[in-house]
C-alpha cells in the first residue's frame, strides 16, 4: 500500500465516522412537558415554558384542540432542530 491508498481508507473511515456521530444525535431525543405561552401567527411557531423554567419555541405536528394558550403539553425536544408539541404523548 502506498501513502495515497492510505490517506483515501482513512479519509473514508473518518467520514463514515463523522455520519455516524450525526445520525446519533439526530435521533436522540428528549420528551417533557411544558405550558404553551403564546403562538405567533408569522413563524407557526409556539413559545412554551418547560418544567424546568426554560422557554423554547416548538411547532405542532397536529391541529388538536388539545393545543391552547396556557394548556400542558408534551414537548419533544430532537437533538437538533426544532422542538415538536405532540398532542398525544408516548
Amino acid at each position: 500500500m502506498n501513502i495515497e491508498q492510505i490517506l483515501q481508507n482513512q479519509s473514508l473511515t473518518n467520514r463514515n465516522l463523522y455520519n455516524q456521530k450525526i445520525l446519533k444525535m439526530q435521533r436522540q431525543q428528549e420528551e417533557h412537558i411544558g405550558k404553551i405561552l403564546s403562538y405567533d401567527s408569522t413563524s407557526a411557531a409556539y413559545r412554551v415554558r418547560l418544567q424546568n423554567g426554560r422557554i423554547i419555541t416548538a411547532q405542532a405536528i397536529s391541529n388538536s384542540s388539545a393545543i391552547s394558550i396556557n394548556s400542558s403539553a408534551s414537548i419533544v425536544t430532537p437533538a437538533s432542530g426544532t422542538a415538536i408539541i405532540d398532542a398525544m404523548p408516548n
